[in-house]
């Protein structure tokens, strides 16, 4: 927690936009199915938390991405 409390003080103090999403059911490496052949403890694949953590990070790219005005 020491390192995820120091990163959000370093967002906060450049005055970045971030939201933070936590999924209780996902491992290390959640997103790549292969961690479920990684023998280390703590790695495996959590297909619902990749599901959702990939519908956060498109969401947040088109609204991002959206607000940028093109230049001709």
């Amino acid at each position: 927690h020491t390192q995820v409390q120091a990163c959000i003080t370093q967002l906060e103090g450049c005055g970045a936009r971030w939201e933070l999403l936590g999924y209780e059911s996902a491992a290390h490496g959640f997103t790549n199915p292969a961690q479920d052949l990684n023998p280390r403890e703590g790695f495996a694949y959590c297909r619902e938390a990749a599901e959702a953590s990939w519908g956060a990070a498109c969401k947040m790219l088109e609204e991002e991405l959206c607000k940028v005005e093109l230049v001709d």
